[in-house]
């Protein structure tokens, strides 16, 4: 199943900036939840996140991934998507101007700024380095509860 199968009810949840909880296995093998930006392209789910993170090398090893979002004005309306990574793209390596843009593109979906993050990519640049991934949607799971 497909993003573009989802219902326009949960699909708007995918439009807004509501924050995702992402779950993944930890080194200990349990489940580690963190609260994320995204955002999507067409079927793919797309998140950033510095290199530097743990969370960047507990994705590599285990790239199975489900991404929880709840309406914050109801939190009994909510989707939840089982996903697997598609591809992981660095700020650092060719083609890495992507990865800037797609940090631009979640950071205003989410705060609505007038001017971009950061300046574009550099090579003497120090600071963090981003990394976007990109899911594809296994399958989802989707509840409304209404009277509440």
């Amino acid at each position: 199943m497909g993003l573009s199968d989802l219902d326009s009810k949960y699909r708007r949840l995918l439009d807004e900036p509501v924050t995702m909880t992402l779950g993944l296995i930890g080194p200990d093998g349990r489940v580690a939840l963190t609260p994320m930006w995204f955002d999507y392209e067409g079927e793919k789910v797309v998140v950033n996140t510095a290199s530097h993170r743990p969370k960047c090398e507990w994705i590599r090893k285990n790239p199975r991934l489900t991404i929880l979002l709840v309406n914050p004005k109801n939190p009994y309306h909510w989707v939840q998507i089982k996903c697997t990574v598609e591809k992981e793209l660095r700020e650092w390596e060719p083609g890495g101007e992507y990865v800037t843009k797609q940090l631009d593109r979640i950071w205003h979906k989410y705060t609505r700024p007038i001017r971009p993050l950061r300046p574009a990519r550099s090579e003497d640049r120090r600071e963090a380095r981003a990394v976007c991934v990109r899911y594809r949607s296994d399958r989802h799971v989707r509840r409304t509860v209404t009277g509440r």
